[in-house]
């Protein structure tokens, strides 16, 4: 194979990287960053579509994320590709913080589920004979949680990105202009 490495990686070896890569997850927050800032169109439309995809990342509807997003961000005139990237906040390490946080909030809002254990009802039986009595407990608290928790994260996110994208964008265009300059001087 032409771009093999000298040392083969172990199973053990791979499986460490896919949970923490080798060079970090610095240098995937870079690449997002740099693909974001890079994208043609404005900081207002970026902004929007990103926070978009950290709000529906807020909600228990975990095959939803992208589809909520997209119409999230259509409906505020966001980009729908900064919108995929937001959905990124949702991921494997945040839910259990995302989740107890959405349902703690919705049952103090409701009072549906305080001072039940929501996991002692889950067994097969139990969920295929009655699903939403199963759920209805768990999942009606999360929902009316996640809604200020999204409009919050919402709020906080764009207003970060509308800066950070005015930002980046002036000092793209200023490195642009630099390295002109620089060609003209050497031609």
């Amino acid at each position: 194979m032409l771009f093999r490495p000298r040392k083969p990686r172990t199973f053990l070896t791979r499986i460490g990287a896919f949970f923490w890569p080798k060079g970090g997850f610095a240098r995937s927050v870079e690449y997002v960053r740099h693909r974001l800032g890079r994208l043609p169109d404005t900081p207002h439309r970026l902004a929007a579509g990103f926070a978009s995809g950290v709000a529906c990342s807020f909600t228990p509807l975990i095959g939803l994320h992208f589809v909520l997003a997209a119409l999230l961000a259509l409906t505020l005139r966001g980009n729908l590709v900064a919108s995929a990237f937001g959905t990124i906040a949702g991921n494997p390490w945040t839910f259990p913080f995302i989740w107890s946080i959405t349902y703690l909030l919705g049952s103090s809002v409701t009072g549906l589920g305080a001072g039940m254990d929501p996991f002692d009802e889950l067994q097969i039986a139990t969920i295929l004979s009655n699903p939403w009595g199963v759920f209805g407990p768990i999942l009606t608290p999360m929902l009316v949680g996640a809604i200020p928790l999204a409009v919050a994260s919402w709020c906080a996110t764009y207003l970060l990105l509308v800066r950070f994208f005015r930002f980046y964008r002036a000092k793209r265009r200023e490195r642009i202009a630099r390295r002109q300059r620089q060609r003209m001087k050497t031609a």
